[in-house]
């Protein structure tokens, strides 16, 4: 069960009685409509980077000012408008790239349908809903 305090940031939350601050930020990152995500949990540190794109640097700085451990890079699906800056991504932070296997690329983590990825006390749910993309 999620409850909101009453709080003035609207991203503060309580999952399972405990306080976290949640960050969600969409960043765009260039070409036609293009954006990537930065999550996180603020009260653990720790982030994970959605579709760094072609602006890798721009998620990876939003993280860092926020002093944030980028734990993983996940692709929603294999296209290039959302997987050209894994490497970079992944070399300025460490962190491995999590995708479907059955994608263009090859990740670090390979995800399924109902796999959970923690973020801090967060738990992200991937959900396999191919359309645009058979590997989405």
């Amino acid at each position: 069960m999620v409850d909101t305090p009453k709080s003035a940031n609207p991203c503060s939350l309580i999952v399972n009685n405990t306080s976290m601050e949640l960050i969600f930020e969409q960043i765009r990152t260039g070409g036609d409509r293009n954006f990537g995500y930065l999550l996180g949990d603020r009260s653990t540190k720790q982030a994970v980077l959605i579709d760094p794109s072609y602006s890798p640097d721009t998620l990876v700085d939003r993280a860092t000012s926020q002093h944030l451990v980028v734990a993983h890079i996940i692709n929603t699906h294999g296209h290039p408008d959302h997987t050209e800056g894994n490497d970079e991504a992944a070399r300025l932070t460490g962190a491995k790239i999590a995708a479907h296997p059955d994608g263009p690329i090859e990740p670090d983590i390979s995800l399924s349908d109902g796999q959970t990825i923690p973020i801090g006390i967060l738990q992200l749910q991937c959900l396999h809903v191919p359309g645009h993309a058979l590997t989405t």
